[in-house]
């Protein structure tokens, strides 16, 4: 295969990509043909080292790595198929990842650390107010004992059911809003565990 029909072939191949990105892949080959010839390879084996011989199946490979020659005088590109199923190399994914995971850090640190604290701990003096209030009938005789007179005993009995009510109330709500909190929590997370993945 001479150089006009490696080029050919190659931009058949290339129909469906953008024209900046052909052109660059036409010039990346381009510059491989000058510097294999300029080591006094002929057209047919640098087409043959690049995958197009006469065996050829798949598409044209691309550079992706390269490597120092062992004589130290320039640099040699390796050369692999390109997956097929499209995704990015496993480095990007990882670089992404860590910078996903410094901004969101940074992120959680600065915006988010202090309102997290802060309604977990008003919701934290919640609980304990509620346990309280729900315990306060036992307080209230426990602590004053039974009065001797009939409407301080009144006054005692319905202030200490009013209190405990209250706090039964309080209870059940909170049980709900933890709940929603501890839920909303979750999500958080797995969205933060999402953007790091790339997902």
């Amino acid at each position: 295969m001479t150089k006009a029909e490696f080029f050919h072939n190659l931009e058949e191949k290339l129909r469906g990509l953008p024209e900046s990105e052909r052109r660059n892949i036409m010039a990346i080959y381009e510059d491989l043909f000058v510097k294999a010839a300029e080591n006094g390879k002929s057209e047919q084996e640098i087409a043959r080292s690049l995958g197009h011989g006469p065996h050829y199946t798949t598409e044209p490979t691309l550079p992706v790595q390269t490597y120092p020659s062992t004589r130290g005088k320039e640099t040699f590109p390796s050369y692999r198929q390109p997956s097929s199923g499209g995704g990015d190399p496993a480095w990007q994914a990882g670089i992404r990842g860590t910078v996903a995971l410094i901004a969101l850090s940074f992120f959680n640190l600065v915006f988010v650390l202090g309102p997290f604290a802060a309604v977990s701990a008003v919701l934290f003096a919640f609980c304990i107010v509620s346990l309280v209030l729900a315990t306060s009938p036992l307080w209230i005789v426990m602590g004053s004992g039974i009065p001797d007179s009939l409407p301080a005993l009144q006054l005692e009995i319905f202030g200490s059911l009013m209190l405990g009510g209250l706090g039964v109330l309080l209870c059940l709500a909170l049980i709900r809003v933890v709940r929603a909190y501890v839920w909303a929590v979750k999500k958080y997370f797995t969205l933060n565990i999402r953007l790091i993945r790339g997902k």
